[in-house]
């Protein structure tokens, strides 16, 4: 395979913006652009993670070049990506294993030319065994898309279990992520959500409604159109630099033993939520190709308040004096809590705690504002805050 180096097209440092200056509204930070972030932050869709454009606003104003910055719930990458690209060092944990896999191959990208080699070298018409197919993936997929699916897939899990080619491997399964459901031509499935994986008796019902049957979608050139896409911005020289030292594990954010203390300049990360999201039944088609066998547990809000405990305890153990740590809240208006409520349980527990004579000193609470346009209904339902911390 060829170097990564001259595989990748380089350009010279292009941060999503180069302004840190104050927001005149500042609900904008919530809005997702696309045209202004880096084409890798939206490889897939993943639920809860920060905006580009809000992550980038903190990193400029609470970090420097050469920062160490934390994300202890890196979710699709966000944060770790953002980092790397404005030339901080980022280190990143997730319990959840598609998030880990997610972000280590945005850190870690393969060029155009190595994926299509990579794809090229692969016989994808093997004959396969259909068990299972009619009960789980014949609403999603034409048999023809399927076989080649598995066969991608099987190439895939041989080839990291061997420790052969893993940085293209995992780009080439970040890619096959992002093309799993939706409702483009360019997905490998009938027309579907392209925000989470449907269950296969929605989509049946989800076919009939629309009269539609799968029909065969090649996987090789969507996934090299894939690649053109995501990489369209380039990826820097300092970029490169900067993500030989980054760190993605799969950890418990209330057990950081990774991270030393007094080792980390930035906590900016999304708080999770009880009652959460379950990643495992609502991503079952990326965890089906990945292989991974995940348990959603599913967190009460007393359960949630000792994660928030634990959690800020290690946060305040790793930052260093005079650290800030930003914590996003995001809940949804239809769900059982007020962001308001969990605000201030977030408050209550970091005020109780020190560490060593650290203490947490809240600075600000900023609120995202809800607008009217109806381009963006999806923000008007959510009630969305950061909280930010300063060690003292």
């Amino acid at each position: 395979m060829t170097n990564l180096k001259s595989s990748l097209k380089l350009i010279y440092n292009r941060p999503l913006s180069t302004e840190a200056d104050e927001p005149t509204v500042e609900h904008n930070l919530w809005l997702n652009r696309p045209e202004q972030g880096h084409g890798l932050h939206y490889a897939v869709q993943y639920h809860g993670t920060l905006k580009p454009e809000l992550t980038n606003y903190y990193l400029n104003k609470y970090s420097e070049k050469g920062s160490i910055v934390l994300d202890p719930f890196c979710g699709s990458g966000v944060v770790p990506l953002q980092a790397s690209l404005l030339g901080r060092i980022a280190w990143a944990s997730d319990i959840n294993q598609l998030a880990v896999r997610i972000t280590q191959a945005k850190l870690k990208p393969a060029g155009l030319d190595e994926v299509v080699l990579f794809l090229t070298q692969l016989n994808l018409q093997r004959p396969i065994s259909l068990s299972g197919f009619q009960e789980f993936f014949a609403p999603f997929y034409h048999p023809d898309t399927y076989r080649e699916l598995v066969n991608l897939k099987n190439a895939i899990n041989r080839y990291q279990a061997e420790g052969v080619q893993n940085r293209i491997c995992n780009f080439v399964e970040l890619l096959v992520f992002s093309r799993l459901h939706g409702h483009a031509p360019s997905h490998f499935s009938t027309y579907s959500s392209p925000q989470v994986a449907l269950s296969p008796s929605k989509q049946l019902l989800l076919n009939k409604k629309r009269r539609q049957t799968p029909e065969y979608k090649a996987i090789s050139p969507r996934l090299i159109q894939r690649t053109a896409q995501l990489l369209k911005d380039g990826i820097s020289s300092e970029f490169l630099t900067y993500t030989k030292a980054a760190m993605v594990k799969r950890a418990d954010a209330q057990n950081l033993t990774w991270v030393n203390s007094n080792s980390v300049d930035l906590v900016l990360t999304s708080l999770p939520l009880p009652d959460n999201f379950d990643y495992i039944s609502n991503y079952w088609l990326e965890n089906w190709f990945s292989g991974f066998s995940d348990k959603f547990i599913n967190i009460s809000l007393p359960d949630w308040v000792r994660l928030i405990r634990n959690l800020l305890s290690e946060m305040l153990r790793v930052l260093k004096p005079s650290a800030y740590a930003v914590l996003e809240l995001s809940v949804e208006l239809s769900g059982k809590h007020n962001v308001k409520t969990l605000e201030e349980l977030v408050i209550q527990e970091a005020k109780a705690l020190s560490i060593n004579k650290k203490r947490f000193c809240l600075k600000e609470v900023v609120a995202h504002k809800p607008i009217s346009a109806t381009k963006y209904e999806e923000q008007k339902n959510n009630q969305q805050k950061l909280i930010i911390f300063q060690v003292s």
